[in-house]
């Protein structure tokens, strides 16, 4: 395109890694098509899956890959809200493919790779009898590519981590101390949830009951208001269809982990504000009750 939608630069860290990726399966589908060729009666294939993906490159590509990924569709967002010509490139792209998939749709193949190879190496399983040549080696490759996945899903675990931090500080006034405390590099997101935040009042009386993302850090606990729905200019809903756009956090409250005492009163987990209390019907539930000192 000229002019170009992207910099070279920026095309560079979209498609991080991609070049390796695609060389890694390039190669498994010579060796693939060269013992096809060879086909005899000793039907061996699962020695292909080991010698191809047990190299350690293999994890390196896909973990840059996997750590790259919210980065690269960072990029991609911003470029269809400030690049008509961009947007619509990537809307007659889609159109043109034969199964209509989007670039997200394509960018995320990589990740879901290789757990489409363990349910064809289960299935080969299932299929292959006891004391054939290739039973041994099958077992072998699931085991490789089990543990392969099991390293880029936490890979990935921690990036979604990441990028989470990242969302929700954008909901934070640059000025807010709570922006300080999450750019300073030293909040490590532990877990993150939606829940459910109930509020009381001085009587039991129920004031109000709503879904809430709870961001559970290695020294604080934040509760965030959750907006799925983007707002409508600039396209925005046009590029939701094209490229996840995530949600939206706005912060409630937030409080110092020494604040937060966890409390068995009931069987469902429930916010508990502080000077507020649990209605008297409500037994057993776990609360979070929240001390002095909460913004």
């Amino acid at each position: 395109m000229e002019p170009k939608a992207l910099s070279l630069r920026k095309c560079q860290v979209v498609f991080f890694r991609v070049k390796e990726i695609l060389h890694c399966h390039s190669m498994f589908q010579i060796a693939l098509s060269s013992r096809v060729a060879e086909w005899d009666a000793s039907e061996k294939i699962g020695d292909l899956f080991v010698a191809s993906f047990s190299k350690s490159m293999v994890l390196d590509v896909y973990s840059d890959y996997v750590n790259n990924f919210t980065n690269a569709m960072s990029i991609i967002k911003k470029a269809c809200l400030t690049k008509p010509a961009f947007l619509e490139f990537l809307k007659r792209r889609q159109v043109c493919s034969p199964d209509r998939v989007t670039l997200y749709g394509l960018m995320v193949k990589p990740i879901q790779r290789f757990p489409q190879f363990i349910l064809l190496l289960q299935d080969m399983l299932k299929n292959t009898p006891r004391g054939h040549p290739d039973r041994l080696s099958l077992q072998l490759a699931l085991t490789e590519l089990e543990t392969l996945a099991e390293k880029l899903n936490e890979q990935k675990r921690l990036a979604d981590q990441v990028a989470e931090i990242q969302q929700l500080t954008k909901s934070v006034s640059d000025r807010s101390s709570l922006n300080k405390l999450l750019t300073s590099g030293q909040r490590q997101l532990l877990l993150c949830e939606t829940l459910t935040e109930t509020v009381y009042g001085d009587r039991g009386q129920l004031i109000k009951s709503k879904e809430r993302r709870v961001f559970l850090l290695n020294d604080m606990l934040v509760c965030a208001n959750i907006n799925f729905k983007p707002a409508n200019h600039r396209g925005q809903l046009e590029i939701s269809s094209l490229v996840p756009l995530g949600p939206k956090y706005v912060v409630k409250w937030n409080t110092a982990l020494p604040q937060v005492q966890v409390v068995e009163v009931g069987q469902e987990g429930r916010l508990l504000r502080q000077g507020q209390r649990a209605h008297p019907a409500r037994r057993r539930q776990e609360v979070l009750c929240l001390g002095p000192g909460s913004e």
